[in-house]
């Protein structure tokens, strides 16, 4: 869904992508409620307009009646297969992320990062090289600025490296035009149900690329090393070991 005028939306987690979805989708007239755990005050709304929204949040937090809504967007930390949402989406309520939002607007080129340990610190120095040879770069996501704040700054030219954990590319259908994987091993199974469904989701990062893109994998990691069979891209392999 990219038409989002007088749509009847629920954002899910009021953390630092739900601020992000809740000023874009405002600014687009969609008519929003917001759902968070924890008791929502006018510091955490910063200078949206209370008046403008509604909120289900602290004791009021219930999400049984999603299946009201024309859109759901889901937090990073909101887990994508709780009952409530799949009842929602069996019902013909379409489940997005601020991430999905994105990739979907985005016109710039994407640079993906993904692993269990070091992604933060490798998407850094990507865009700093990159900042340094003088590009159009931005670096958005768990670190940098909010994704959906900076699409009107960018073009075709633009480069956006992005950090991307499991939790955000768990329903991902879209694919960063370059992506990095690092060392895929065992991680949050207190919110994935199992190693599978984890693994799965960090695959998503090359799964919906084509031949035009590219996929750099750390060689080093067996399940890493995988996603090679996975993507449709070109794949450049990287190792500690080895050169090439």
């Amino acid at each position: 869904m990219t038409n989002f005028k007088s749509k009847n939306i629920a954002i899910l987690g009021l953390g630092l992508e739900g601020k992000d979805a809740l000023s874009f989708l405002l600014d687009k007239a969609a008519k929003i409620s917001v759902f968070d755990r924890k008791e929502v005050n006018e510091l955490d709304l910063g200078r949206i307009d209370r008046n403008k929204i509604k909120l289900f949040c602290g004791k009021n937090y219930d999400l049984s009646k999603l299946f009201e809504y024309d859109l759901v967007v889901r937090s990073p930390g909101v887990y994508r297969y709780q009952d409530e949402i799949v009842q929602a989406e069996k019902n013909g309520v379409d489940i997005t992320s601020p991430i999905k939002i994105f990739l979907e607007l985005c016109p710039a080129k994407t640079i993906g990062v993904t692993g269990t340990k070091g992604k933060g610190t490798t998407a850094s120095l990507i865009y700093e090289i990159l900042k340094a040879s003088g590009k159009d770069v931005f670096f958005a996501g768990n670190i940098g600025v909010p994704y959906l704040e900076i699409l009107p700054k960018l073009s075709e030219k633009s480069i956006v490296v992005l950090e991307l954990s499991s939790f955000q590319l768990i329903d991902a259908k879209k694919s960063p035009n370059v992506a990095v994987v690092l060392n895929i091993t065992v991680d949050h199974l207190d919110w994935h149900k199992d190693i599978k469904e984890y693994v799965e989701s960090k695959k998503n990062i090359v799964k919906y690329q084509d031949n035009k893109d590219f996929a750099v994998i750390n060689k080093d990691y067996l399940t890493s090393k995988n996603f090679a069979e996975d993507t449709r891209a070109n794949v450049v392999f990287f190792s500690k070991k080895t050169q090439r």
